[in-house]
């Protein structure tokens, strides 16, 4: 870690701020709302976010540049958690509903780029680009967003290009895992009805964490990302966007460590963790040697874990203006390539390895024609349709060859699953709202989905030991194949009530009914050739009352959302205490809660905000589900079962919120006029949650406070700045996917460790 140029760049900025002297602040204009309006289409219409009966938080390109914010998982938003596990194993959850990692699955809480619907998890590691600003919705989402938004979504909306030239360029160096980040766009008029706009993102990082084995840091990250779009608008009644975009990925080394070893026993009872320290402390041993599973991809030895994400695409977006009336059409085509090789046991020793190549493609359509806002009669229709192929292959080895501690099992013992997965869905929509008086407005709103899904998956395996059904390979040796299709349809209503009392503010209530398709679990790890793979759909319904309102003429802002959401059939992935995830449907599930926010400006420039969120999620029934490791039978555990009914569910803190306050206020001295000081310390909170759908007691992350805080100066009227920022100062150390390690005889666990303190110094510059 290089500390004497954090020490330098903190002097620095120190000296800078302290020399000249604070202005006087003036009181904010009564005729300019001291905390803005927020323009959002999280209901496909430009809104002003007060004026949305949803609960939206909103990130602003400004906040994501001032807090460093690169990805979805550096987002700080309660009631929302980042899942990051091994490999592709990347989820949202939102009110403590989530998905697995399970390339099967559709997401629960699906990204939204620029309207298109991506639903597979491995999306959530694609970082932030030029972005305008990210909309997180919590709650169903069955009328405006619709596929398989079930528990919430994440809309990201990027910059697209003006009429006047314009650029930007944001630069800044981590010092604690040594990243290196810059980012920038142009945009340039090309004549008077089109104009053109380029980003792009480079980031390389060392990492956080320090693997003793191979005597590095990790994991080592390398980004990159582009994107190139037109604007052509010949007249003001008609538009047309076209964007290509590139991200890539690229990740060497791991997150995971072990932790509460003992003498293991997957196979022959042998030690097997000499030398492992066992803590969860930043300090991991995980390698494996390619030449001990020479069915794998690579050679040469030793070999950390690897990664590459990579997608490429694009969007082309029409919008007419027809007496008012606005009438838009957005295709698309997107290619997403991911590779990971991980050592699945998490250990110094060279157990297990798995690769896992995921490869899809995705084309959509969506045509909608929507009312003017403000008329006593609105509506909202629309039609969508997509392709979405999948191909994914898990190739693995198992076992140390010739290693004595296995007591001479043979050399390349190995599996191999395969699988293919064609899914077409088709939807209609819409939503008619009708002001009864001017206070009071009723929208009534439906969508119905047709979704079908063909697959075929196969296993194969040379291993010739077990061949038992409940032995530690449970399939015969020489594979099989497995094919399916399935269609799921459903029909999903909604109503909401607005009622304006006053000015500023608004009060709703809402009911909605919302669907997942069911799917197939594409990770599993020892089927049978009669063994049925698929699991059933998701469906939920949803409850929603709350208030927004802006008071002491638009400095002040209150904001209250109360929330129950029954869910049947919630698929869920439990670890199954071998070596892999299986996926399960809950009969049922209850998510409740309260979500408060507040902000007030009592000065120009200075804005205090805070939330706190309560949250209650539990399932209602859920037996036969996989007991967690060392579960006992006076623990519940009876035949390798255990009954979670009434359990809290993973990811699901009681308690969560924020406190921040954020200065920006002109300075006078020798840094002359347009000077400006900017700054800000925010507070996250979460109480303490499970990791493991399992529950295990070893699966719990402890409560934890994180500190942020950002100092800056802005010159020449915010055309150049410089800023030092932190991110969780206290150096919380925060866990996900605490199961036990897969062949440990669940003796030690794993447990993938979220990026520790950070410190950046930031340059900046616009024009």
């Amino acid at each position: 870690m290089k500390k004497s140029g954090l020490y330098l760049s903190a002097g620095i900025l120190s000296a800078a701020i302290s020399a000249p002297a604070f202005a006087q602040t003036a009181p904010a204009s009564e005729s300019d709302p001291a905390l803005g309006e927020i323009i959002v289409t999280a209901t496909k219409r430009p809104e002003r976010l007060q004026d949305v009966a949803i609960a939206v938080t909103v990130v602003s390109s400004e906040q994501l540049a001032k807090s460093t914010i690169a990805s979805p998982g550096d987002l700080k938003v309660p009631g929302v958690q980042f899942v990051a596990t091994t490999g592709r194993a990347t989820a949202l959850s939102v009110r403590g509903v989530s998905t697995g990692g399970n390339p099967g699955f559709d997401q629960s809480v699906p990204i939204f780029i620029d309207g298109v619907y991506f639903g597979r998890g491995g999306m959530a590691r694609a970082g932030f680009l030029d972005v305008e600003r990210v909309e997180i919705l919590k709650g169903p989402q069955p009328t405006y967003l619709g596929k398989n938004a079930i528990a919430g979504a994440l809309s990201i909306v990027s910059k697209r290009p003006g009429r006047d030239f314009s650029a930007n360029v944001t630069a800044y160096n981590e010092f604690e895992a040594d990243e290196q980040n810059v980012e920038g766009g142009v945009t340039v008029p090309l004549g008077n009805t089109l104009s053109m706009r380029v980003a792009g993102r480079y980031s390389n990082m060392a990492g956080w964490m320090r693997n003793r084995q191979l005597d590095t840091d990790t994991p080592h990250f390398k980004t990159a990302a582009v994107r190139a779009s037109l604007l052509w608008e010949p007249n003001e009644n008609f538009s047309l966007y076209a964007k290509y975009d590139h991200n890539y990925l690229k990740r060497v080394g791991t997150t995971t460590e072990p932790y509460n070893c003992g003498l293991l026993a997957p196979v022959t009872g042998a030690y097997i963790q000499p030398g492992e320290d066992c803590s969860l402390n930043g300090v991991t041993s995980a390698v494996y040697r390619a030449e001990n599973f020479p069915r794998l991809s690579t050679t040469g030895a030793p070999n950390p874990d690897y990664g590459v994400f990579e997608l490429n695409g694009g969007v082309v977006e029409a919008a007419y203006d027809w007496n008012g009336n606005t009438i838009t059409a957005i295709a698309s085509y997107y290619k997403t390539d991911q590779f990971d090789r991980i050592d699945a046991d998490s250990s110094n020793v060279q157990i297990t390895a798995l690769e896992t190549f995921d490869n899809s493609t995705q084309k959509s359509l969506e045509l909608r024609a929507a009312s003017p806002t403000g008329e006593r009669l609105s509506w909202l229709v629309g039609a969508y349709g997509d392709i979405i192929d999948l191909t994914t292959r898990v190739p693995g080895g198992f076992f140390f060859a010739g290693d004595p501690r296995f007591g001479g099992l043979p050399a390349g013992i190995f599996s191999e699953q395969r699988s293919k997965q064609r899914e077409k869905s088709w939807s209609v929509y819409g939503e008619l709202g009708f002001k009864v008086v001017d206070q009071l407005t009723i929208k009534a709103a439906a969508r119905y989905s047709s979704i079908q899904k063909t697959a075929t998956f196969s296993f194969a395996s040379n291993n010739a030991i077990y061949l038992s059904p409940g032995q530690f390979l449970v399939t015969p040796a020489g594979g099989f194949t497995i094919s399916d299709d399935q269609i799921y349809r459903d029909f999903q209503p909604a109503v909401t009530v607005e009622f304006r009392p006053a000015r500023g503010m608004l009060l709703f209530a809402s009911y909605k009914e919302g669907f997942k398709s069911g799917g197939y679990d594409l990770d599993a790890f020892a089927p049978t050739p009669s063994g049925d793979i698929a699991f059933e759909p998701e469906k939920v319904q949803s409850f929603e009352a709350g208030a927004k309102i802006d008071f002491l003429d638009g400095r002040a802002r209150f904001n209250v959302t109360a929330f129950r959401a029954d869910y049947d059939d919630l698929q869920v992935s439990v670890y199954n205490g071998v070596a892999g995830v299986e996926t399960k449907n809950a009969a049922t599930s209850r998510s409740q809660g309260v979500e408060v926010e507040a902000q007030f400006a009592p000065v120009r420039g200075l804005v205090l905000s805070g939330s706190v969120n309560y949250l209650d999620a539990k399932y209602g029934s859920f037996a036969n589900t996989a007991c967690y490791a060392g579960q006992a039978a006076a623990d519940g555990c009876i035949g390798g079962f255990q009954d979670l009914s009434g359990k809290t569910r993973a990811y699901s803190p009681e308690w969560s919120g924020t406190a921040g306050a954020d200065l920006t206020t002109p300075l006078s001295g020798f840094l002359g006029d347009g000077t400006e000081f900017t700054g800000g310390v925010n507070l996250y909170f979460t109480s303490r949650y499970a990791t493991s759908a399992s529950l295990g007691p070893r699966a719990f992350q402890e409560g934890f406070t994180t500190v942020d805080a950002r100092a800056g100066l802005n010159f020449a009227d915010r055309k150049f700045g410089i800023a030092l920022i932190g991110r969780n100062l206290t150096n919380e150390r925060i866990y996900d996917g605490r199961n036990p390690a897969p062949l440990s005889g669940n003796r030690y666990f794993s447990a993938q460790l979220r990026r520790t303190r950070q410190v950046s110094l930031q340059l900046s510059a616009k024009f």
